[in-house]
């Protein structure tokens, strides 16, 4: 949930394969919530050649209404070779979902008016991991 300055670092420090990663949320687009989206994606490219032949599994990217447009304006600055791919599914906006067996609600939060922010509830085995509140702003 958010993927924040040395995210991935801090995974890989905590030993998890970046490859074990289904899921991406990302809240809103203040780099300390997303600026390690592109390099992860990147990074199971590229190690997705090496270790799988370029068999890669899809990442879903759960986001604001503008996720897919972003992130479109990212690869054309950051990731320039049009042939390189690697499978995302994009969910925004505000919705209700279900996934890998768990309930998943995508609400509008309140934080700055320039751009939707949204926060995610998710119900699995009766209990509840909910980011954001719905009228969240920072003091």
């Amino acid at each position: 949930m958010d993927i924040g300055h040395t995210s991935i670092a801090r995974l890989i420090e905590m030993g998890i394969d970046l490859n074990s990663i289904d899921i991406l949320f990302i809240s809103h687009f203040h780099t300390d919530h997303f600026a390690d989206a592109l390099p992860l994606v990147h990074s199971l490219w590229v190690d997705g050649l090496r270790r799988f032949r370029g068999k890669y599994k899809p990442l879903t990217i759960i986001g604001p209404e503008s996720i897919k447009e972003r992130w479109e304006k990212l690869r054309k600055i950051f990731w320039v070779e049009p042939k390189e791919h690697y499978p995302l599914k994009f969910i925004a906006g505000v919705k209700k979902i279900s996934m890998a067996g768990a309930k998943v609600e995508l609400f509008e939060v309140t934080h700055v008016p320039y751009y939707q922010s949204i926060g995610i509830k998710v119900r699995f085995q009766n209990k509840n991991i909910c980011l954001h509140r719905r009228y969240w702003r920072p003091s």
